[in-house]
Order: structure tokens, then sequence, then C-alpha cells
């Protein structure tokens, strides 16, 4: 449950820190980096630019915004949409 309430905040803020993270969900900041790094190893959350002006985001928007809209990136699009959904499911 805790993956999910952190996805669904960083869906409505990706510049949300770790502290507002903890705060919104009631655990440890700890937690809640352990529970990205998670996030992370199963190719849920992406992060992209540096640590400072950086942010977090779901592959879905990775896919979107950071692919080049070619065959290739199409593909990939369908891959990870197909992805999602089966993740979605279980």
């Amino acid at each position: 449950m805790t993956k999910e309430q952190i996805l669904k905040e960083i869906k409505k803020d990706r510049n949300v820190t770790i502290k507002t993270l903890s705060l919104k969900i009631g655990i440890s900041e700890r937690k809640i980096k352990l529970n990205i790094k998670k996030l992370k190893l199963i190719k849920k959350l992406k992060r992209v630019g540096n640590n400072k002006t950086g942010s977090i985001i779901t592959y879905f928007e990775y896919c979107l915004f950071f692919f080049p809209v070619t065959f290739v990136g199409v593909a990939a699009l369908i891959f990870f949409a197909i992805f999602l959904l089966n993740s979605i499911g279980h």
C-alpha cells in the first residue's frame, strides 16, 4: 500500500520532497527512501536530472517526454503501456 501512496503523491507533484512524503504518508523518511529505491528497481520510477534540480517521475512519463517519437520510441511506448497494464493487474 505504501508504494502506491508514494506513486500517487509523486504523480501529483514530481518535486515532492522525502520529508513531505514522510509527513503525508505517516512513515519515516528512511522508509520512504527504501520504498523509492524499490520502485526504481522494479522500473516504476525514474530519476531525471541531477540531485539538486532534478525530479523523480514515473516510467510512463519518462517514455512520453524523453523518448524521441520514432519507430523505436513508439515501440517503447507500447511496451511500457503493456508493462504498466500488467503491473496494475498484479
